[in-house]
């Protein structure tokens, strides 16, 4: 495509026919890769490097971290995410008879989400002053309340273990759905994008040269 398109394109300029919008369009976003691509890569890399020193700041990591659960649509399925991990590694810790507290020191500094840390450091506290795992982990932003209540009846029945894998199964599926759901409704949103492209790309070039065949035709 980047061997054939500027051939046709330097007939259309070396022709007399007036181009149409689209085809002008087409000429333009052309001729600003041909003689800008330097500046847009370098412009990219400016802003990775910019997100990158953004990133680094603890105040700037937490917004963000907490905007993730707040944003609708994006927060259920984050809320899942993040259920899915602690208790999957929750009971992997607990059945290697590491406990509670180590447990959740362990999943605290693994997990790259400061919000999350911070919730979790607070959490480690509560315990440590005898406070149930599912009263100091409440947090209706973080963990969806069916969670909370699991861990309750994990912790009053003396099966937190078992619960816990029953959590992770129970919560891989929801994630499993979703996954399936936002492919099945992102694959058509792709083909439709891709579809636009090349009907613009098609059109740009076959409108000129049907106008110019028909100037041949005349002459």
């Amino acid at each position: 495509m980047n061997n054939v398109i500027p051939v046709f394109l330097d007939i259309f300029n070396d022709s007399n026919i007036e181009l149409p919008a689209i085809t002008k369009l087409l000429i333009k976003s052309m001729d600003f890769i041909k003689y800008n691509y330097l500046f847009v890569i370098l412009g990219i890399l400016i802003f990775i490097v910019f997100l990158k020193l953004i990133f680094k700041k603890y105040k700037v990591r937490k917004f963000f971290g907490k905007l993730l659960f707040k944003i609708p649509y994006i927060k259920s399925h984050y809320q899942n995410y993040i259920t899915s991990i602690i208790a999957k590694n929750f009971t992997i810790l607990l059945n290697g008879n590491i406990n509670i507290v180590d447990s959740l020191e362990i999943i605290k500094n693994s997990t790259g989400n400061v919000f999350i840390k911070e919730h979790l450091e607070n959490a480690i506290l509560e315990i440590k002053s005898g406070k149930l795992i599912s009263k100091s982990l409440e947090d209706d932003l973080i963990f969806n309340p069916a969670f909370i209540n699991m861990l309750a009846i994990g912790e009053s029945s003396e099966n937190l273990v078992e619960i816990l894998e029953s959590a992770t199964e129970y919560y891989d599926s929801k994630i499993n759905y979703s996954v399936d759901k936002i492919l099945q409704y992102l694959q058509p949103v792709i083909i439709i994008l891709i579809s636009l492209f090349v009907a613009f790309i098609v059109f740009a070039i076959a409108i000129p040269i049907f106008d110019l065949s028909n100037g041949i035709s005349i002459e």
